[in-house]
């Protein structure tokens, strides 16, 4: 049973709607999902006496998912398109959307979602939330139908700099399905970057895809499509 939260929102001159700053104040199967999903993309920035910018990035193809994150925190604040430069696609476009809020940088924070988190991100409270690591897996996992010797192999993988955070995925796969075989790597796909990753395989795999995304909610239509397979 969801539990009931009051909303808390900021009125703008000459806007019907504004930001919901309460959105992440009590945990939901939708809230959960959307902090992982910013512990995986999102950023959280502080520049001089302004409030700390939030901000998400996804693909181009991705805007649909990228709007429901709006509608989810009431956002008024417009999408916009860029590049990421010095990135090996740094040709390819990027969609963002950028909110502005001292209390949801605060509540965020209560779950491990800080500024300059890459490298130490690590999750609170929420470790155990299958809807939390769903949101990881869609904002920085992959899960993919791969044939090898004329069979079809599922394989769901979660990749992200920070050890801590990679071994808690590691983990909850652990106690979800236990003799679960997972594989746990690390890798340097260019210089000064380290990746650490998870992968789980076969009918392991199948059954995690059911516990995270069998009856979701919120989720990314496409890794969605792949994972009803």
């Amino acid at each position: 049973m969801l539990t009931s939260r009051r909303a808390t929102i900021r009125h703008r001159p000459g806007r019907e709607n504004t930001l919901d700053e309460s959105a992440f104040d009590v945990v939901t199967p939708e809230s959960a999902y959307w902090v992982g999903f910013l512990m995986a993309t999102g950023s959280i920035t502080r520049a001089g006496t302004r409030s700390p910018a939030i901000a998400v990035t996804t693909a181009d193809e991705d805007r649909a998912h990228l709007e429901r994150f709006r509608g989810f925190v009431k956002a008024m604040e417009p999408i916009t398109v860029g590049t990421r430069d010095g990135f090996r696609d740094a040709s390819r476009s990027y969609l963002s959307v950028q909110v502005r809020s001292a209390r949801l940088a605060r509540t965020l924070a209560r779950y491990g979602v800080v500024p300059y988190k890459a490298l130490v991100a690590k999750a609170f409270e929420l470790e155990g939330n299958r809807h939390f690591w769903r949101g990881c897996i869609d904002g920085d996992g992959s899960i993919s139908l791969t044939r090898e010797n004329g069979r079809t192999r599922p394989v769901l993988s979660f990749a992200c700099r920070s050890r801590e955070l990679a071994a808690q995925f590691a983990e909850f796969v652990k106690a979800a399905i236990p003799a679960c075989e997972v594989e746990e790597t690390t890798r340097s796909p260019r210089a000064y970057c380290v990746v650490h990753a998870v992968t789980v395989r076969d009918e392991d795999c199948a059954r995690l895809t059911q516990i995270l995304y069998g009856d979701s909610a919120v989720a990314s239509s496409r890794k969605q499509r792949v994972a009803r397979h």
